[in-house]
């Protein structure tokens, strides 16, 4: 039994030694191309873009933002480490962007959206939480009502 689990073992260890001399090549390459395959990645091969992403330079994460927040509204299992990306970008520039982007989402989002964003927002910057809640508990749909009555609360408590 120990050596199979050894063997398993020695086969992660080549394969991240693989994954990391692969990945060097990948940041060395053309940064246009990077960005192209980057973004293809999102769709096709989300879990795998997303632990490259971890390494990419923060102005290129900043190009990809447009790509990622989409992510960041919807519930899938990498929904962490999509918010963690969006996260480590410097505060001023989420601020400056976030809203237009997540608003073509939000024009037709339901309670789901609402909340993933209201979750983002909350991490982000209290005014822009505050700002998203008041337009959900304006809404006609109770969902919606309700995710931004529950952010609200949120942010006396806080």
């Amino acid at each position: 039994m120990i050596d199979k689990v050894k063997k398993s073992w020695d086969e992660i260890v080549e394969a991240d030694s693989r994954f990391w001399a692969a990945l060097q090549a990948f940041l060395a390459g053309d940064r246009s191309d990077r960005l192209e395959i980057l973004r293809t990645g999102l769709t096709a091969k989300l879990g795998t873009t997303l632990n490259v992403l971890g390494s990419v330079p923060s102005d290129e994460l900043e190009d990809l933002l447009p790509d990622l927040v989409p992510l960041a509204g919807a519930v899938h299992r990498h929904l962490w480490q999509v918010r963690k990306l969006i996260l480590s970008l410097p505060k001023d520039k989420l601020l400056s962007r976030i809203e237009a982007l997540a608003e073509p989402i939000l024009t037709s989002g339901d309670e789901q959206e609402y909340y993933r964003f209201l979750e983002l927002y909350f991490q982000i910057d209290r005014s822009l939480t505050e700002k998203l809640a008041k337009r959900a508990v304006s809404s006609t749909d109770a969902g919606i009502r309700e995710a931004g009555q529950t952010f609200l609360e949120k942010l006396q408590d806080r």
